[in-house]
């Protein structure tokens, strides 16, 4: 612990942390060491004076560790080291004691596990043994929560550190509301919190924690409303994706170029894309099959000259396992796909004088034109066979939608598209 950071009052009394109950200090002693010692707030109760006038005052309880002690001030790196080992060390038994006293004031047995664990260390634990597809979604929320937790006055004190049962209704709902805020759609911020409410469920079912958060004291679900029928994420017409076949630039990629207009030919994700191999292409029968990553969903799209142009030498000797596509990271390919598509005229970042991206009051970035990820390729592939009056069943059937409540959207935006070109037209006065 640096010197500046710890100082002693009048008293010879060093606190080191104030923000919990119990508050973390130390108490100079002669020979050059402070006294760690824990020091309890039970509260207020009332004290009659000597002229007899009656007062409230804080009742407060201190607990000293003489077996725990730090320099001050530390004067070689070795006590440095020893005072920063020592207070790590010391405020973890503290933030075990305010786990106690919250469950306590609750009525509720502390399981001792429970009072061991750190979330924050516990919702990285749980990202790391993670192995679903949406990792990268469950990564997302806890940094969200991180975010809220530093930019939230009342709850910065916990982005060091905190107990489970230090996650209350209120929080929880401050955290949607946050999540609500910085994100682009309600169904992005829904989907962060459904991930952040999965590790909820999993430590309520792991007894780390002892009631629920994501419920009020009214019994009420806390939750982040979406309309999943609406198709919130910019598509491409059929133009644009003609556009972006045109558009050539310097260093741009042929694997990463013929597999996003493979998506959209056929509406495969990224993940389905990346992991495509030779063995699933079928020149006999003229189809291409493979299983959804996300839904486990078999698919089958029939080969057209486009898609054989864009799957390249099917014929050669390759082996069945071979990938068609040589892709590395999502995000090293979604860099590439945003410089061809602000090289199309599409859209792209809009950045100040300095070149650096704008970014909003929220903190996200702020786009010219069309927004486009690669998951907007299989939103344009069915957006563009839904306006081209493809029966929906057939249109679910080549998507791999597990139901066709999930194909609606694609109708609705194609119909909300031709409101808003009916509402272009001139009005006449008759």
């Amino acid at each position: 612990m640096a010197k500046e950071q710890l100082k002693a009052n009048a008293s010879g009394i060093i606190y080191i942390d104030t923000q919990d109950n119990p508050t973390l200090g130390a108490k100079l002693k002669k020979d050059g060491t402070a006294t760690l010692f824990l020091e309890y707030y039970r509260g207020c109760i009332e004290v009659v004076s000597k002229t007899g006038k009656v007062y409230s005052k804080a009742d407060r309880e201190r607990v000293s560790y003489k077996g725990r002690y730090i320099y001050y001030p530390a004067k070689t790196p070795e006590q440095k080291v020893h005072n920063d080992n020592t207070i790590r060390a010391f405020k973890q038994l503290a933030l075990n004691k305010a786990n106690e006293l919250v469950t306590a004031e609750d009525g509720i047995e502390v399981a001792t596990k429970r009072a061991k664990v750190d979330f924050l260390q516990y919702y990285q634990e749980y990202i790391d043994n993670y192995t679903k597809k949406d990792k990268r979604n469950v990564e997302l929320s806890f940094s969200r929560f991180k975010d809220f937790l530093q930019a939230t006055p009342r709850y910065s004190k916990y982005i060091k550190g905190m107990t489970p049962q230090q996650i209350t209704p209120d929080m929880v709902r401050e955290f949607a509301e946050y999540v609500s805020s910085r994100s682009r759609t309600a169904e992005g911020a829904a989907s962060i919190y459904r991930r952040f409410r999965k590790v909820i469920v999993y430590a309520l079912n792991h007894d780390i924690l002892s009631k629920d958060p994501c419920i009020d004291k009214d019994g009420k679900k806390i939750s982040i409303k979406s309309d999943s029928d609406f198709l919130r994420k910019d598509v491409l017409s059929a133009e644009e994706v003609q556009r972006l076949a045109n558009c050539h630039y310097t260093f741009e990629s042929d694997d990463i170029r013929r597999a996003f207009l493979l998506s959209c030919f056929t509406g495969m994700a990224f993940v389905d894309v990346k992991a495509l191999t030779y063995g699933q292409i079928d020149l006999a029968n003229g189809i291409i099959t493979y299983q959804r990553a996300k839904t486990g969903v078999g698919v089958k799209i029939p080969l057209t000259n486009t898609i054989l142009s864009l799957l390249g030498d099917v014929e050669a000797q390759h082996k069945g396992t071979d990938k068609v596509y040589n892709l590395k990271t999502y995000e090293s390919c979604l860099k590439a796909l945003h410089r061809w598509v602000e090289k199309a005229g599409i859209g792209g970042a809009v950045r100040d004088e300095q070149g650096k991206a704008v970014r909003d009051e929220k903190g996200n970035q702020v786009w010219w034109g069309k927004h486009i990820s690669w998951h907007c390729a299989r939103h344009s592939f069915g957006t563009i066979l839904t306006a081209n009056g493809t029966n929906p069943f057939v249109t679910q059937n080549l998507m791999g939608h597990s139901s066709i409540s999930m194909t609606q959207k694609y109708v609705r935006a194609v119909d909300d598209a031709k409101q808003k070109a009916i509402n272009t037209l001139p009005e006449l006065s008759l």
